[in-house]
């Protein structure tokens, strides 16, 4: 092998290895222009439905649900959203101030106000607000048929009669009516979920496992 060829071969070694590394650097700086629009909200990470999900809603459901936690939830409030719209279904703002007011209350019986308890959940005042629409329409789309009996209270306090040992019953009748109601709410939302992911189109846009 002559010099002269020696030199080509190093020349084009060389000029090979400077690709790759320009090439590396290109697919780097893309990799981070991409993540930059995911997380910015510029371009949406997947569509449920054909409705889209943007980075920061998945990011403020984070510290709550965890990474993947918060991938199902923001999926999850996307199928209500869905349905919801579907059933031409309206949440009014008095429906969102009862509401309110119901939590007010709750807040109050604990000895602390609306306040401090969102800012023990960490969300903002926007994602609360958001909390309370999505549980009236949860409500308005699975409870509102829902009915306990007074034969279900009965049976509630006999199963679990050391609980409720020297203590009049009749002031917690509708305390158990709402423990009932919401354990049943529970059941037909895990069952909604279940049915509507199974026939939703659920497309990813970036890797998430």
């Amino acid at each position: 092998m002559n010099l002269s060829k020696k030199s080509l071969i190093r020349f084009l070694t060389k000029k090979r290895q400077k690709t790759k590394v320009w090439l590396l650097i290109s697919l780097l700086s893309s990799l981070f222009v991409l993540m930059f629009l995911y997380t910015s909200g510029a371009i949406p990470i997947l569509y449920v439905n054909g409705y889209p999900i943007y980075g920061p809603e998945v990011t403020s459901l984070i510290n709550e649900h965890g990474i993947s936690g918060a991938f199902e939830k923001s999926i999850e409030y996307k199928l209500i959203q869905f349905e919801a719209n579907r059933r031409n279904i309206k949440i009014t703002a008095q429906e969102k101030y009862e509401q309110y007011l119901k939590l007010k209350r709750q807040a109050e019986l604990q000895g602390t106000t609306i306040a401090e308890m969102i800012a023990k959940s960490g969300q903002t005042y926007e994602e609360f607000a958001q909390n309370v629409e999505t549980t009236i329409t949860i409500y308005r789309l699975l409870g509102e048929d829902l009915y306990i009996s007074e034969d279900e209270v009965d049976k509630y306090f006999y199963d679990n009669n050391l609980l409720f040992e020297n203590v009049d019953n009749s002031k917690l009748r509708e305390d158990v009516k709402q423990v009932l109601f919401n354990e049943k709410l529970s059941e037909r939302y895990a069952d909604f979920i279940k049915e509507a992911r199974a026939n939703s189109d659920i497309d990813y846009f970036l890797f998430t496992e």
